[in-house]
């Protein structure tokens, strides 16, 4: 009685977007990404259904319109959004002219908009809806033939290979020089929460304190940004709005690093060349930073960027993640009686056991001699010992080893046998009683390793079931290095 047409669309990049999808012959875009990155452009291609379901004239249109619930009507309804919208404001393209004037080409198996890209202008977890007109551009022609979301995550590389020939690690400590770098260009059978088309062009990146520094609150009670928004205590369905938000106040603090915004990233090549890699690094891609205070960063980003290379508009900005900068708080102080034998507590950020203190004459600085200055001599390590064997004056080099009080076994253990987790909490069951035991603002240390996801140990989890083990544990890896098949 009728033949039924089936439409779908493919998100492509620039380099994968042609080539027709059979047997014996090249696979365009053979490996799709399910979702879009932010702000970056992407090809889209409209996959035609055979015997004749697409015009060969080249007067096929495309536009993106808002996500509504009308959305979802019938496709021959004359009051259908399709027909009767606007395209999106969010839906980027290179000029104003192209919105709607533009052709997927002549094909009758696909359709494809490659020659100026287009970008979503949403935050992370945000959809388009995508309408298609076969072969005529007015809006009555226009019908619905898929959704586009972008991103569930931003993903962050511990590398940038090509910097200055060189494999300049993304910045660790405190007070040491370092790269940042953003990754993107995943895709693949097991669904990723960071599945999504690589960088091109330009985007700026700052940082905010985010446990740090107590810029947030009231004149009469200040406090870190994380405390300021209870995300201390529960992370709320919309925290990634409320960053946002935060990130659009557009506080480019340089008591964190001094350049802040970070040196642009820019994908050599031209305007529309596709790269993994997104370098804050400068044109030349040899600029480095450092981060002058130990603790959580939260990093805001913009690839909305006018001429000066700044952000077009303080609301584009979006929040892309967080990492941790390591290393001691460096305010402590610390006053000691002579003669007397003591411990000295440093606390910090990311310390470990592997971690050294070294103690320098006062006259001294920690980045003298390439960072490695030598010690003061005046006082004796290794005290007490047996018969004053190990108790002796300190040598010019010598380091004061370390032990990390949060790692396993220290402090106090008690199994945790299930985790529920909720869209803003999680719920932990303790196989002994914690009355007594934790205290507010004690901090629970879970290792990746000793986390079961539905009835699967480390190595044997999907990628999504990955995101969620990570969230849950508080440490991220980092997804080049993941793509490599290196450990974290």
């Amino acid at each position: 009685v009728g033949v039924i047409y089936f439409w779908t669309v493919r998100i492509c990049d620039m380099s994968n977007y042609g080539g027709v999808r059979s047997s014996g012959s090249e696979d365009g875009c053979a490996s799709p990404y399910r979702r879009v990155l932010p702000q970056q452009k992407f090809v889209l291609r409209v996959e035609c259904p055979p015997g004749g379901g697409c015009d060969s004239t080249g007067n096929d249109r495309i536009k993106f319109i808002d996500v509504t619930v009308n959305n979802d009507r019938p496709n021959w309804k004359g009051n259908h959004p399709c027909k009767t919208a606007q395209e999106s404001d969010r839906a980027i393209w290179p000029s104003m002219a192209a919105s709607g004037t533009l052709s997927g080409g002549t094909r009758v198996d696909y359709k494809v908009w490659y020659e100026q890209p287009v970008k979503i202008n949403k935050s992370l977890k945000q959809s388009v809806d995508v309408c298609f007109a076969n072969s005529d551009a007015s809006h009555s022609y226009f019908f619905k033939v898929g959704t586009i979301k972008t991103a569930e995550a931003f993903a962050f590389a511990g590398r940038f290979p090509g910097h200055q020939d060189l494999n300049i690690s993304t910045v660790k400590y405190a007070n040491h020089e370092g790269s940042f770098t953003m990754y993107s260009g995943m895709s693949g059978a097991d669904p990723s929460p960071y599945d999504a088309n690589p960088f091109s062009g330009e985007a700026a990146v700052y940082f905010l304190s985010y446990d740090r520094l107590e810029n947030w609150g009231t004149p009469s009670n200040k406090m870190t940004l994380e405390t300021n928004l209870t995300f201390d205590r529960m992370m709320p369905a919309n925290a990634q709005q409320r960053l946002d938000t935060e990130c659009q106040k557009a506080k480019y603090d340089t008591s964190i690093l001094d350049l802040n915004p970070l040196p642009l990233a820019e994908v050599a090549g031209g305007l529309n060349a596709n790269s993994r890699y997104h370098t804050f690094s400068g044109a030349d891609q040899n600029d480095t930073i450092s981060v002058k205070i130990a603790g959580v960063v939260a990093v805001c980003y913009c690839a909305m960027l006018n001429d000066n290379g700044e952000c077009e508009h303080d609301s584009y900005w979006l929040y892309a993640g967080l990492f941790t900068v390591q290393g001691p708080r460096g305010d402590a102080q610390w006053a000691f009686d002579i003669e007397v034998v003591v411990n000295l507590a440093v606390t910090g950020y990311g310390l470990s056991s592997n971690d050294r203190l070294r103690i320098i004459p006062p006259t001294s600085e920690c980045g003298d001699l390439g960072g490695s200055p030598a010690g003061d001599t005046s006082f004796k390590t290794g005290c007490p010992s047996m018969m004053g064997l190990t108790c002796k004056y300190a040598e010019p080099y010598d380091d004061i080893p370390l032990t990390a009080r949060s790692g396993p076994g220290e402090g106090h253990s008690n199994t945790i046998t299930s985790i529920e987790i909720f869209n803003d909490y999680s719920y932990l069951v303790f196989a002994e009683p914690i009355l007594g035991m934790l205290e507010p603002n004690d901090v629970i240390t879970i290792d990746y390793d000793s986390i079961v996801i539905n009835g699967k140990t480390k190595g044997q989890e999907l990628l999504a079931e990955k995101y969620e083990l990570y969230k849950l544990s508080g440490e991220y890896q980092y997804q080049d290095t993941m793509a490599q098949g290196e450990t974290p």
